[in-house]
């Protein structure tokens, strides 16, 4: 999840992490470092949990649904300013507009918005993990091969496409080392000028093409970053599928397929070296999330090996020790995993609509209505 630092939940090519990162991340993270915390607040267990419900009157729905659109609006220009050359200051101005919506028109019609019911915050073991139904080795050592195959598979087919073209035309050897030199060359620029977009874009198409199941275990992921993000408070700002569908949207290499987020206030945060408690939590939580539900819904997790090692990073920055680092993760992935337990069939519908394309407004919208028919149905 390469966020800046949480500008982003992007998909990166869904490898396996590197062995020592998923030891240290479910036996322990340990790495000394340097940037102070501020002890933040937490919603305990017992709190008295808001109805989520959207506007009930006809009128009311009609004055969301214009709202929503708004917002979708106001999201769009905060996009369009992280892209054009990164202007943070406009962006900043743009997420403000978004968020005055919730503490303006939308103030108590969205009750969802920052409503999730949080585990209280203490150090847990591997064991008490494993007794709440959380195997952390499966949730926290995503590795998926379906990238690395496809791109093996890629390799393959074109040296086997190369051999079979000098049999049959028996080309001049110099055009053959030429041939091999320039694709060498454009594989190397890609990796150092676009970041390995053109092969991400290629492998991850392909890999949609073939494999049900990956296109399945992605829309699952992103749903889980979006709907953790939106019940802890956390607006999201845009989400996109695939490189491709990130690439013709937005236009630029720097955005990556995945869930990007209204953090201007993160951000803040990390300049002046001093991340609340809240903020740290709520970080790792929304980190965890795409595992997670890989996790509730599949038995393990494939794809969030580079959220983690952001997690990890982070981690570091704020100098926490072994077991400091272990217990904030460890209280995070069950913290997570209950959340989308709760909440499972709200996102099943929202990662249906995201599937459809659905606007960030709709997406809130889905969400919403989700909510109050849990809620009802409880009641």
């Amino acid at each position: 999840m390469a966020l800046q630092p949480l500008a982003a939940v992007k998909r990166q090519p869904r490898s396996s992490p590197r062995q020592a990162s998923a030891r240290d991340v479910t036996a322990g993270l340990a790495t000394p470092l340097a940037m102070g915390l501020v002890a933040g607040r937490r919603r305990r267990r017992g709190r008295p949990h808001r109805t989520p419900a959207v506007a009930g009157t006809a009128e009311e729905r009609i004055a969301v649904d214009a709202s929503l659109r708004r917002l979708d609006e106001r999201l769009e220009r905060a996009m369009e300013a992280e892209i054009a050359d990164g202007d943070k200051e406009a962006m900043a101005r743009a997420e403000a507009e978004a968020q005055a919506l919730f503490e303006g028109e939308l103030q108590g019609r969205l009750s969802g918005f920052g409503s999730a019911e949080q585990l209280a915050k203490r150090e847990y073991t591997l064991a008490e993990l494993q007794e709440q139904g959380v195997e952390a080795a499966r949730l926290l050592s995503p590795a998926d091969s379906t990238f690395e195959t496809v791109r093996r598979s890629l390799l393959a087919a074109t040296s086997l496409g190369g051999g079979a073209f000098i049999v049959a035309f028996h080309p001049d050897p110099m055009d053959v080392v030429r041939l091999a030199i320039g694709g060498f060359f454009a594989i190397t620029v890609d990796r150092v000028v676009n970041k390995g977009l053109l092969e991400l874009l290629v492998v991850d198409s392909i890999s949609r093409a073939v494999n049900e199941e990956y296109r399945s275990r992605v829309v699952q992921h992103e749903a889980g970053h979006f709907l953790v993000a939106y019940l802890l408070g956390l607006l999201p700002k845009a989400y996109t599928l695939s490189s491709w569908e990130a690439l013709v949207r937005f236009k630029s290499p720097n955005v990556q397929a995945g869930c990007v987020f209204c953090d201007a206030a993160f951000q803040r945060e990390s300049a002046t070296g001093s991340i609340s408690g809240r903020s740290l939590d709520r970080f790792i939580c929304v980190a965890l999330a795409g595992a997670s539900i890989e996790y509730v819904l599949f038995g393990e997790a494939r794809g969030g090996s580079s959220d983690i090692q952001q997690i990890e990073t982070l981690l570091q920055a704020c100098g926490f020790d072994q077991r400091r680092a272990s217990a904030q993760v460890r209280w995070a992935a069950l913290n997570t995993v209950s959340i989308l337990k709760r909440h499972r069939d709200v996102h099943r519908s929202l990662a249906r609509v995201m599937e459809r394309g659905a606007s960030v407004g709709e997406c809130i919208a889905e969400i919403e209505r989700g909510l109050a028919q849990g809620a009802a149905a409880v009641a």
